[in-house]
């Protein structure tokens, strides 16, 4: 190794230390490097300093992304659970209201008494009236299958949970 305090010597040096370092096996001549030299291998040091540099920052910046990824995934999760949640509260208060007001079968039974009442009136009632009653006996029929076909609606959403 050189042992003077030129600043070529000391660059000559330290290049030297360095490539040691990173593994590089140095063979040293008697030769002494020229400036031209030392410059040439000064700059592709600095090359590999800006190169390594930038691997780093990319290696931060893909860490970086895989946790937001990560949270944006949590917070999808609690979104999902929530909304959930919110839909089987809501289920379950619709079955609860149809559980109170006695069911379709109370409903379609309401529904069967009022066409007979109805009924009961065309027969009663001249022309012109029974045109209107018989009218109101089909809109009663018509939501009288409604109301059946909506309990079998509830009937497969409440298996099908």
């Amino acid at each position: 190794m050189l042992v003077s305090d030129r600043p070529s010597d000391v660059l000559l040096k330290y290049l030297l230390s360095r490539n040691e370092a990173c593994g590089s096996i140095v063979s040293q001549t008697s030769k002494k490097m020229t400036k031209k030299e030392l410059t040439r291998e000064l700059a592709a040091l600095k090359a590999d300093v800006a190169k390594l540099k930038a691997e780093m920052a990319s290696k931060v910046e893909v860490a970086s992304l895989k946790a937001d990824l990560a949270h944006l995934k949590a917070e999808e999760k609690v979104k999902f659970k929530d909304e959930m949640a919110n839909l089987n509260k809501k289920m379950h208060a619709e079955l609860d209201a149809i559980k109170a007001s006695g069911g379709p079968k109370a409903e379609e039974k309401k529904i069967k008494g009022k066409v007979q009442a109805f009924e009961e009136k065309a027969a009663k009632a001249t022309e012109k009236a029974k045109a209107t009653v018989e009218t109101k006996i089909a809109d009663a029929k018509a939501e009288a299958k409604k109301v059946a076909s909506d309990a079998e609606g509830h009937k497969e959403a409440k298996t099908a949970s």
